[in-house]
């Protein structure tokens, strides 16, 4: 969900990522949200991601260069909350049910962008499929020609059901197939199995006369671990001492990092929300500057109407009156 929808500066908006998830810009829709900007028609907003300080348009990139080519130099935007990776995740995607349609040419680049990645490159082609809304022989298609380009891939990947498996498109090495043994290596085998089993049992038996005399003649007793001379109790105690020191150490680092990112995120939208309100002041001392200039205006043509012998009606004053009130 949307942390906000606010005005932003166009300049500001990081739009690197959302321009790379189309093959090409298509110039005509780009004139065509130019035209609807240049008639003040409402647009849906541009959809960001605030990532630290910075806001990455993930969706929206067409309206946002009609709306430069108009001459805006504001345009509304939806924040969302994430990293860098909840960015992409989200632009790979965008287009695939409104706006400018994707070509089979845009679709191909979103599953490249996508495999810049190299987690998602660990995922399934039905997994990636899914993520950027296109058909599994487009992502395997492009997997291909990435390889060729000399992109790595793992051997195996994740699929849907958080499993790991082999590729489909990766054969078994040499050294992962089992070579059948020979007739004689075959016998040879078989004679040591013998040979080890019997060694195995008569170690058995003998570690079985051992433990029942030693049942005989021990009883339950509260020794202590004579060959360690330290009881069991005591052991913990000194391997807790070893092991909790280093345990809280990472604790606290754990929590101070989490503490460091949270810090950044309220920096970040208090940047955001600084920047709206900023906005908003001008707006306002641009109206304020306008009610100014149109009240002189009005004095000044009240003054001619004077030296010309006219006198304002009541209703005129009272509407006079009612303005200065509201102002």
């Amino acid at each position: 969900m949307a942390i906000d929808i606010i005005e932003v500066e166009i300049n500001d908006l990081k739009m690197d990522l959302a321009k790379n998830c189309r093959a090409n810009p298509n110039n005509e829709v780009i004139a065509n949200y130019a035209e609807l900007f240049t008639e003040e028609v409402e647009m849906p907003p541009l959809e960001a991601f605030l990532v630290g300080k910075e806001i990455w348009l993930v969706d929206g990139y067409h309206r946002c260069m009609g709306a430069m080519q108009a001459g805006k130099k504001k345009i509304n935007v939806a924040i969302y909350e994430g990293d860098e990776k909840a960015a992409l995740r989200t632009a790979v995607s965008a287009n695939a049910t409104h706006g400018l349609r994707r070509t089979n040419a845009d679709k191909q680049q979103a599953v490249r962008m996508a495999f810049s990645d190299k987690e998602i490159r660990g995922y399934s082609a039905n997994l990636v499929a899914k993520l950027c809304k296109v058909s599994q022989p487009t992502v395997a298609k492009v997997r291909e020609e990435m390889k060729e380009e000399g992109v790595k891939f793992p051997k195996t990947t994740v699929g849907m059901d958080g499993k790991a498996r082999r590729c489909s498109h990766e054969q078994p090495s040499e050294d992962d197939q089992d070579t059948p043994p020979s007739s004689g290596e075959a016998q040879s085998d078989m004679r040591g199995s013998q040979e080890e089993s019997s060694e195995e049992n008569a170690v058995q038996e003998v570690s079985d006369e051992t433990a029942g005399e030693s049942d005989l003649g021990d009883e339950p007793t509260g020794r202590t671990d004579e060959s360690q001379g330290v009881s069991p109790e005591k052991n913990q105690e000194v391997t807790q001492e070893k092991i909790s020191p280093s345990k809280i150490i990472a604790d606290l680092k754990a929590e101070n990092a989490a503490l460091k990112s949270q810090i950044e995120d309220y920096e970040a939208k208090t940047i955001i929300l600084n920047r709206t309100r900023e906005n908003h002041l001008k707006d306002i001392e641009e109206k304020e500057k306008k009610i100014e200039a149109l009240n002189d205006e009005i004095k000044r043509l009240e003054a001619k109407l004077a030296e010309a012998g006219f006198h304002p009606t009541p209703e005129a004053s009272q509407t006079e009156s009612n303005f200065a009130h509201a102002n």
